[in-house]
């Protein structure tokens, strides 16, 4: 693959969940801080700007960019860029001086940081390659803070008491993705299959693997009961409610339905 080719969007990872949101509320408020906001579409179209950006400088699958901002709507146009770009975030902290930001750079294996304009001399005195990050998004952003916008959250995504997003989130969720789609583990029964596609459609989510967690999915309580229910009337397996919430990965959750079909069948 070319520096500049684009990777294929995988609809279980965070960007393909983007792509999809972005696709069904485009004009929904998808992030906001105390000045701007952006929808879904502008958070995508942003973020492509960036990964664009990147791929041109070279950058792709299992490379490191470092992100040097401010908390704002940009720390999500970065992080997500650097995620279509294909390689993984370090952040920096901003606050850190020159002596202690070089190291953790250094040690994260990060040659290029994207930053806003102001902060590139002070990084390219490190040795860094710097891309600010374009006009494209900034201006976007401030056309998006207008009356009626309002707050809105995106998936997953937290706000404050003051209706800030909760950045940090957002960097465990990007993470928590990246993890599972290097770790997935495609279904291997026919009973793991089932809960598969059932998992999927209480979730809302895609490509659910035999090592998924129903609760780290964004399962709960309710959808578990609604998930007893229709493994009763659709496998003709009873399973207590208990063994349900005890057994939250999909592959165990199988096996336990498995077991119970096995009894049944010998009565």
């Amino acid at each position: 693959m070319t520096a500049s080719a684009r990777p294929a969007v995988d609809a279980g990872t965070l960007t393909g969940l983007l792509a999809a949101a972005a696709a069904r509320l485009a004009d929904r408020p998808a992030v906001r801080d105390d000045r701007r906001t952006l929808t879904y579409a502008e958070l995508d179209r942003c973020s492509d700007v960036l990964a664009e950006t990147l791929r041109g400088h070279g950058v792709g699958e299992g490379h490191r960019v470092g992100l040097h901002l401010e908390p704002s709507v940009d720390v999500f146009v970065a992080a997500l860029g650097i995620a279509k770009a294909g390689a993984d975030h370090v952040v920096v902290d901003i606050r850190l001086p020159d002596d202690r930001r070089a190291p953790l750079l250094a040690d994260g294996g990060v040659k290029l940081v994207v930053a806003r304009p102001e902060g590139r001399e002070s990084l390219r005195a490190l040795g860094l390659g710097v891309v600010p990050l374009p006009a494209g998004p900034a201006a976007v952003a401030a056309a998006a803070a207008r009356p009626g916008s309002g707050p809105g959250a995106a998936p997953g995504i937290p706000a404050t008491d003051h209706a800030e997003r909760d950045l940090q989130r957002l960097l465990e969720l990007l993470v928590q993705h990246r993890e599972r789609q290097r770790n997935h583990l495609p279904p291997a029964t026919g009973t793991e299959r089932y809960l598969a596609g059932l998992w999927e459609a209480l979730l809302g989510v895609e490509d659910v693997g035999g090592n998924d967690d129903f609760f780290r999915l964004g399962g709960h309580s309710l959808l578990a009961f609604r998930m007893q229910s229709r493994i009763k009337r659709e496998l003709g397996v009873v399973l207590e409610y208990r063994t349900v919430l005890a057994h939250p990965v999909l592959s165990a959750l199988a096996a336990e339905i498995d077991a119970a079909g096995d009894e049944l069948d010998f009565l």
